[in-house]
């Protein structure tokens, strides 16, 4: 998507960690950035965005967009060094909502499936919803089923599959660091989700700051109330994470 809207432009999109590397972009056009997230998960993050900042005001675009992980998106503490970018122009910072049946169809054909409709059908059927309201995990979904030749006819077996796919390594700028064995992975991943399930909290609070006030209490579980390896947390390692996301779509100005 973010590649499309940037061609309706005539511009290209360029990764974030290309223009801190001393990339050049035209400053007539659109600067589009892709991948905010994927910069900052080397070395110190806190400053990053900061830095990000200089580069753009070197550039002087008339415009930008800046993709990022929701995850991965700090709120005030990355909008606040960006607001010197603007001209005084306000941020708007809008969130993609999950694939409707149309658009999710629409991808299963650019994929070259054959029988979007029927896949859909078993998806459902498996209890698999959630993997077809994302692009990724469509993607994922598909080609876990595609290698195997044939749909698993247990859930357990479709998501098992879709899994231990998602939790290795596809980047190539990652493919070589130091990472999580597979298993330490998953089996983080599932205590995290087990205890969701169990205390009825709606999300595992990552920040160091006090969790949001809440007439639930249960809202929150935080990362001491997990007590494994913070490292399994903190980083693109844990599956829960990375299964269960969408990205922020930053504009300013204009």
């Amino acid at each position: 998507m973010f590649g499309t809207e940037a061609a309706h432009e005539g511009a290209a999109v360029v990764k974030v960690r290309k223009l801190m590397t001393g990339a050049l972009p035209s400053s007539d056009e659109t600067l589009w950035l892709d991948a905010l997230d994927e910069y900052r998960t080397d070395g110190q993050p806190f400053d990053k965005v900061y830095g990000l900042a200089n580069a753009i005001n070197s550039v002087k675009p008339w415009r930008w967009r800046i993709s990022c992980r929701s995850e991965d998106w700090r709120k005030a503490a990355d909008i606040a060094p960006l607001r010197d970018t603007t001209r005084g122009e306000p941020i708007v910072v809008a969130q993609l909502l999950p694939l409707n049946h149309i658009e999710a169809t629409a991808i299963l054909v650019a994929l070259g499936e054959d029988a979007p409709e029927e896949f859909l059908a078993k998806a459902s059927a498996l209890g698999a919803n959630g993997f077809v309201e994302n692009p990724l995990s469509l993607k994922l979904l598909r080609k876990s089923v595609i290698d195997g030749g044939e749909w698993p006819k247990r859930r357990f077996d479709l998501f098992d599959a879709a899994v231990r796919r998602l939790a290795h390594e596809f980047n190539d700028v990652h493919r070589w660091s130091e990472r999580s064995r597979l298993e330490d992975i998953i089996a983080a991943a599932g205590t995290a989700c087990l205890i969701l399930l169990i205390s009825g909290s709606r999300a595992v609070w990552r920040s160091n700051a006090e969790p949001p006030l809440d007439s639930d209490r249960r809202a929150y579980v935080t990362a001491d109330d997990l007590q494994f390896d913070r490292k399994l947390l903190v980083s693109n390692d844990l599956t829960l994470e990375t299964s269960c996301t969408d990205f922020s779509f930053m504009r300013a100005p204009g």
